[in-house]
């Protein structure tokens, strides 16, 4: 796989639209899409754990997620599909959902205390 070079935030912000979508990428799958409109948003290209279909799913909207935010979300997505579970969609169990790490966390603690 070739490596790509991390985007900076100057490169982000200075991103200006073309005619066409177009992509910038970070490393790991984590792109900025930057569309005609001007609008800019962060998407995550993974391979789905067991049926290993590629597939992308939004992290959110810049400048809302910060650069440092989406490689977060990146990282914490790459972490659920090492141990097998598809970041894009509620786990069997139906607990487990792809959110900003602090947001799964308070999540997880709310269900254990409504569960226990």
């Amino acid at each position: 796989m070739a490596k790509t070079k991390p985007l900076t935030n100057t490169e982000v912000k200075s991103a200006k639209p073309k005619d066409k979508v177009y992509k910038l990428g970070d490393g790991n799958g984590l792109q900025l899409r930057v569309k005609p409109s001007g609008g800019k948003s962060w998407l995550l290209d993974y391979v789905k754990p067991f049926t290993n279909k590629r597939t992308s799913i939004g992290l959110g909207p810049y400048p809302a997620v910060t650069l440092a935010d989406a490689r977060t979300l990146r990282d914490d997505a790459r972490r659920l599909i090492a141990k097998g579970i598809d970041p894009n969609t509620p786990n069997l169990k139906g607990l487990i959902v792809f959110l900003p790490h602090r947001i799964l966390t308070q999540y997880k603690t709310n269900v254990m205390r409504v569960t226990a």
